[in-house]
């Protein structure tokens, strides 16, 4: 753990935030966090750090610049990858008196002038260069980062702003607009106090160095990286890209703790550490296989003594993985591979699931020590002020919350509407969900993506593809539902982009292969009835998972 302040206190910190529920409160709490360290990335070879004081003095002038950029008080559009700007940005901003919008960067033109539109937008900063229509009034981030800082600015004496407004990361036609008041954002960042008392290793008496690898437009992002980690004075590890040589190199450079992610990292070092034992001698490789699962029956027995024992065991392989320094590993947006579980907690990685859409931002995860739990990808019990139901009362069905984490409003063709909740509250989210004995809950998969074969059995894509995801050379994978001709049924289809390997027919005879004898051991209705191969790139939300809704609609009109 980094260095810090002797005043960090977590409860303390949260009694402070609780009896002022405002965006300015947040903000100088998270300043109040002075010299520790806010900021670290790699530049050159070197380790740079950013401290809390140094970003407030950079957020001063930016507000000043800001507040004479956009003299009205007018939502303004953030488009910028997650870097250490952000938190200069976000706040001059709201400082200066505005709402905010988060777009994704990666949006093309066309689709981030449609989500202004819709959220009645006309401003935007910008990290690259947009061709947008006249009517918009485009900042480029280069004209601030080129501000000299050592002035002492004029901060605009106007109020602040009151809401943000995030995206789902929706086609340009479907994309909503979610809003959270100041308030609801307050709510969000005192969930930290009950984590604190339920486990130290999520949250401990020592600020985490917490890898900001999700994008801050993404509402993980935004609630776990950029509003808990600054409110509570953690220290923000940038990535100067996402490439897997770029991520290790800087976990463990920089000494990272936690990662708040998506399954498909985990997926992706699991795929990797197996590649990389199945090169080693027969004897090390089964003394290894013995000894993770030795680990997992340790845990299973004793759990806390387990985990500390595992990352005692396997220091050698975890400092070629993930280092030494990680405690645990926060996974959300998507389904997690089983075995990415077992190996990552069986290494002492302390690995867990949780729940949260851009509609109800983060409402759980899986906080107890009971391994069992984390390698079935439970996603715990709701936080304190949120209520998990079955949609009809059984013990598996869509899953509904409320609470008051959720979103405030929404937007549609430029007008503010409430919140897309029933009379009482409650939000359908479209996850189908099972209960387990204590409360916990498992998500089974989306209703929009279940297929449903001949039998009438219910499939879920996310379970098969966890069994596909080790496939050698395979760069992208997705299982869908291909409807069949005059049927109301679906046939399951494994759709897989190889890149430049498409032509090399050993290989994909051989993937072929690899394909049949993993469909071949499934039960009848789950086997894959049709392989579809390309060498583009599937179609992804936030650069992360594919979209199987438009990836079906492509292959049926032929374009894929």
């Amino acid at each position: 753990m980094k260095e810090h302040s002797s005043n960090y206190n977590v409860t303390g910190i949260c009694s402070l935030l609780e009896r002022d529920k405002t965006f300015a409160n947040l903000y100088n709490l998270s300043c109040s966090h002075g010299n520790d360290t806010a900021a670290t990335y790699l530049e050159n070879g070197n380790k740079l750090t950013v401290s809390y004081s140094q970003l407030a003095a950079v957020t001063d002038v930016w507000t000043s610049f800001l507040g004479k950029r956009f003299p009205e008080k007018e939502r303004v559009a953030i488009s910028l990858d997650t870097c250490r700007d952000w938190f200069p940005l976000f706040w001059g901003l709201v400082r200066s008196g505005h709402d905010t919008l988060l777009l994704d960067p990666a949006c093309t033109d066309r689709k981030t002038a449609v989500l202004m539109e819709q959220a009645g937008c006309k401003a935007i900063v910008s990290g690259k260069r947009r061709k947008l229509p006249d009517s918009f009034n485009v900042l480029d981030i280069s004209e601030l980062r080129s501000l000299d800082c050592s002035a002492a600015p004029d901060i605009p004496e106007r109020g602040w702003g009151s809401n943000v407004a995030l995206c789902t990361s929706g086609t340009t036609s479907d994309s909503q607009i979610f809003v959270y008041n100041e308030s609801t954002i307050c709510e969000i960042a005192l969930l930290s106090g009950y984590i604190y008392k339920r486990n130290r290793l999520f949250i401990a008496d020592s600020p985490h160095n917490t890898l900001a690898f999700l994008p801050f437009h993404h509402v993980l992002g935004f609630a776990a990286v950029f509003v808990w980690s600054t409110f509570l004075g953690f220290n923000s590890v940038f990535l100067k890209d996402r490439s897997a040589q770029t991520i290790q190199e800087t976990v463990l450079r920089c000494g990272v703790t936690q990662i708040v992610t998506v399954p498909l990292l985990a997926n992706s070092l699991t795929k990797s550490f197996y590649a990389s034992l199945g090169k080693r001698n027969p004897v090390v490789r089964a003394g290894i296989k013995a000894l993770l699962s030795a680990s997992i029956m340790v845990q299973h027995l004793f759990p806390k003594a387990g985990h500390a024992a595992a990352g005692f065991v396997f220091r050698p392989l975890r400092k070629r993985l993930l280092g030494n320094d990680l405690k645990t590993l926060i996974l959300g947006g998507s389904y997690a591979n089983p075995e990415a579980l077992r190996l990552l907690n069986a290494l002492g990685y302390l690995t867990v699931c949780g729940f949260g859409m851009t509609e109800t931002s983060i409402t759980g995860f899986e906080l107890s020590w009971r391994l069992q739990n984390r390698l079935k990808g439970s996603i715990g019990a709701p936080l304190p002020g949120t209520e998990y139901r079955i949609k009809g009362g059984g013990p598996a069905g869509e899953l509904q919350i409320r609470g008051k984490g959720l979103h405030d409003a929404r937007f549609v063709d430029g007008r503010m509407l409430p919140a897309l909740t029933d009379s009482e509250g409650w939000l359908d989210t479209g996850d189908v969900v099972r209960m387990g004995r204590h409360g916990q809950h498992f998500v089974e998969g989306r209703i929009k993506d279940v297929i449903i074969g001949e039998s009438g059995e219910n499939v879920y894509p996310d379970e098969l593809e966890s069994l596909f995801s080790g496939l050698e050379g395979v760069n992208q994978s997705a299982i869908v539902g291909l409807p069949q001709k005059d049927s109301r049924y679906q046939d399951i289809a494994l759709v897989m982009n190889i890149g430049d390997r498409l032509d090399d027919a050993g290989f994909t005879a051989s993937l072929a292969a690899q394909v049949a004898s993993i469909s071949g051991g499934l039960p009848v209705y789950k086997r894959i009835r049709h392989v579809l191969v390309t060498g583009t790139a599937l179609p992804t939300a936030n650069s992360f998972k594919v979209k199987k809704q438009q990836l079906v609609q492509s292959i049926v009109s032929g374009s894929a």
